[in-house]
């Protein structure tokens, strides 16, 4: 009993820390495009992970996304202008990163 206690506890808990959500509003300091996976990836000088996915380091736009167009522009601009946007995170990537699902600048 106690066993099933503290698994259930521990599901709970890690489904709590893994909620889609915006990071805080930084500026692009690189930005990447890999043919390999079809995507734009970009790195913001503090990267939060909401979710858990298979690789870290980069937030990937995919290629695949209907606005992929307009976020590629954005996300273009606001790195050439330094900056800072919000980026939000819900899900994974079809390269293993965090996939960027919309972007904001305040």
């Amino acid at each position: 009993m106690k066993k099933i206690f503290v698994f259930i506890i521990s599901v709970v808990s890690s489904l709590a820390h893994a909620s889609p959500d915006w990071t805080d509003s930084e500026s692009i300091s690189e930005i990447l495009i890999n043919p390999n996976y079809g995507s734009v990836f970009i790195k913001q000088s503090t990267m939060i992970s909401p979710i858990t996915c298979t690789k870290t380091g980069f937030y990937e736009l995919n290629k695949n996304n209907p606005m992929y167009k307009d976020l590629y522009s954005f996300l273009l601009a606001s790195y050439m202008a330094k900056k800072p946007i919000e980026v939000y995170l819900s899900q994974c990537g079809p390269s293993g990163y965090i996939e960027i699902t919309q972007v904001r600048s305040k």
